[in-house]
């Protein structure tokens, strides 16, 4: 759901790539918003406050284009076309999706490749109307084309010509240093996040991480591979939004321009007159390219809680003294096997975001759950019982707030209590609904900003489903089901996945700060260790 949903903090991004998004479900957490409004800044809830039935809503409705089944092709070159046709309409979008979980080992050479086409693309396309921009989801990146419908020819000869080039290396050369040029400077707390997800995902924090000097560090060789193997037909997806239904001639230059690996030339000519296979029923083709194999890409999630006796270590990393104090992080992979599933994470991340800066990422059949808890500064220097605390073993729960001298700490205890008071805690139905309908309108919002992409919200629905045939339905599917959850089931569902202390295990947490006596203070409530940025 790029307009109704962007599944992690919400919008399609227009501008030009300035990170890749190479992490199984890192995706937008780094980047991620700051925590929104607080419930306590809102009025309070008007009567009846529980239990009505929650009012009508129109967002169901908005949220789902009227799409019809898209033709779906496979093009000769191995290349699939989703084309959604939607009659009279004046825009032309044009979306090629392309997976990366193939290129983990050479970060950030997918971005260079992708703006190296985004710069081809804008230099052939430049006479005319059409837009380009290159965005980063979970696991791929997209190259996308906006423009007028009467405009379809010369995107696709455009498209054809760029993706023809077998291996442009001056055009990498000069993506490299764009790319470079706008990476964001790498932060402890991204290096804290990144190791984070690379202990509950496997994924090796190395390559949840990009920053110019190992942009600057790539081959000529490892970008020209990296540009044969994002850009290989066999592995992409292409989404059209158009006036009109497919375009056999466009299509069938783009076939015989571009080509897989060793692709017999004089072959791929003869199958362009035929244009397309269609799939064979019930093939996965879409889904299948753009999720890896295998999704379970490094060691089992590990068996830990936050407290108890199967506490996890708390990895601490020291960052450079600053005038911020730092944060707390700890996160989970939660299941999402169903809408019904994603909807109760939405709603749970939505109510706990009135109060904490909670963050979620959801990636089809699996979530990325984080919830941020700042620490201020202390005054440089251990407290007596953090000291003594530092040779002790973990005690089997966290001591009571009033019993931890150091008031950074006090304060965390306290923080991490208020978490676990409100996933336990029953929502009335009331607020239930007023969170749907939120999250959903803000959807509807941003869907009517970007102009109805169909290609955006298409690139969404791949997130919302484990079949092809699900893909037209998916939009709706999810907005019913977040429309349809009772307090009952929230709280349960809450209480399962989100309790650190009683439910599920599957949990990790690291804190970074620039206070020389941090470790030694949080041993007042975790076993410590030390995390290695690298």
């Amino acid at each position: 759901m790029r307009q109704l949903a962007r599944l992690a903090s919400a919008s399609t991004l227009r501008a030009r790539l300035t990170r890749p998004a190479l992490a199984l479900l890192l995706g937008a957490l780094v980047a991620a918003p700051p925590v929104g409004c607080k419930r306590k800044d809102q009025p309070p809830p008007e009567a009846p406050i529980d239990d009505d039935v929650p009012p009508e809503t129109e967002a169901l409705e908005a949220l789902a284009p009227p799409w019809r089944p898209p033709e779906r092709l496979v093009l000769a070159n191995d290349a699939h076309v989703h084309w959604l046709t939607e009659d009279g309409a004046l825009a032309l979008h044009v979306r090629l999706i392309l997976p990366t979980h193939h290129l983990r080992a050479a970060p950030g050479a997918a971005a260079v490749a992708a703006e190296a086409l985004a710069l081809e693309l804008r230099r052939l396309l430049q006479r005319s109307d059409i837009e380009v921009e290159v965005s980063a989801r979970v696991d791929r990146l997209e190259v996308a084309l906006h423009g007028r419908d009467s405009e379809q020819g010369a995107a696709f000869s455009g498209l054809a010509r760029a993706l023809a080039l077998a291996e442009p290396r001056a055009l990498l050369e000069r993506a490299r240093e764009l790319v470079a040029a706008n990476l964001p400077p790498l932060t402890p707390e991204s290096f804290a996040l990144s190791a984070l997800v690379s202990g509950l995902t496997g994924v090796p924090a190395a390559a949840e991480r990009l920053d110019a000097e190992a942009l600057r560090a790539l081959t000529p060789a490892a970008l020209g591979a990296a540009w044969q193997a994002l850009l290989d037909p066999s592995r992409v997806l292409i989404v059209v939004h158009s006036g009109r239904p497919s375009d056999a001639p466009a299509l069938a230059r783009l076939i015989s321009a571009w080509r897989s690996r060793d692709a017999d030339q004089s072959a791929l000519d003869r199958l362009a007159s035929a244009l397309r296979r269609d799939p064979e029923p019930g093939e996965q083709g879409a889904l299948a390219r753009i999720r890896p194999k295998d999704m379970s890409v490094g060691p089992a999630p590990p068996d830990h809680l936050l407290r108890g006796p199967k506490a996890a270590p708390l990895r601490v990393l020291q960052a450079a003294p600053d005038k911020a104090g730092g944060a707390l992080y700890f996160a989970r992979i939660i299941p999402t096997p169903d809408a019904q599933q994603r909807g109760l994470a939405r709603l749970a991340q939505r109510l706990l975001q009135e109060d904490l800066d909670a963050r979620l990422t959801i990636v089809g059949d699996r979530a990325l759950f984080v919830v941020r808890l700042p620490l201020q500064r202390g005054q440089g220097k251990a407290t007596p019982e953090a000291e003594e605390a530092a040779g002790e073993p973990p005690e089997a729960t966290s001591p009571a707030p009033e019993a931890i001298a150091d008031p950074r700490i006090r304060r965390l205890v306290r923080a991490l209590d208020t978490y676990l008071e409100l996933v336990r805690e029953r929502p009335n139905r009331q607020r239930l609904a007023q969170a749907a309908e939120l999250w959903l309108g803000a959807r509807m919002v941003q869907a009517s900003i970007t102009g109805e992409d169909w290609t955006a919200l298409w690139s969404d629905a791949l997130d919302l489903s484990v079949r092809d045939s699900q893909l037209t339905g998916a939009l709706a599917r999810d907005a019913r089901a977040m429309l349809s959850q009772s307090p009952e089931q929230l709280q349960a569902w809450c209480q399962r996945w989100l309790d650190f202390e009683r439910g599920a295990p599957g949990w990790a947490w690291v804190a970074v700060g620039g206070d020389p006596d941090l470790s030694a203070a949080l041993r007042a409530i975790a076993r410590v260790e030390a995390l290695d940025p690298g």
